[in-house]
């Protein structure tokens, strides 16, 4: 398996049609992300070139304050668990969409576990808003 890492400085969002990948999506140990938007707008599409793209096990966002990263955070994990399900691009043309049959997403943040919107929720408001040089991640374990 492959280990992928992305750091970009501009918007990923900017980059997403450099970054498209023709064949199959590859399965890979894990996705580390450090910039992502903080504009509603541009969620759908990174989690869309995110999910077509890759297939991990783990994905991992930096928590670093000025990443913004709450907001997309938990729209990720609802896209994962099924509420945003199919308003996804391509959703329509393909119906067999891998991460429609994920079984379990345990999100992980400081060696604790959670498995359900409102502990995610309850985690990310307590996140401190401060800024901080040390970076911390939160990760989504991904099982078919």
């Amino acid at each position: 398996m492959l280990s992928l890492f992305i750091h970009a400085r501009q918007s990923i969002t900017e980059s997403l049609p450099i970054l498209q990948v023709s064949s199959c999506p590859p399965s890979m140990k894990g996705v580390q992300l450090r910039v992502v938007t903080d504009k509603e707008a541009h969620y759908l599409p990174l989690m869309s070139w995110l999910l077509w793209n890759c297939f991990p096990e783990s994905i991992s966002f930096s928590l670093l304050p000025h990443f913004k990263m709450k907001a997309f955070i938990l729209y990720f994990y609802e896209t994962l668990m099924g509420s945003n399900k199919c308003k996804c691009d391509g959703c329509s043309m393909h119906p067999k969409i891998w991460w429609h049959d994920l079984k379990v997403v345990k999100v992980a943040h400081l060696g604790r576990t959670y498995e359900n919107v409102e502990d995610v929720k309850a985690m990310l408001n307590a996140l401190p808003e401060s800024e901080s040089d040390a970076e911390e991640f939160i990760t989504f374990a991904l099982e078919l």
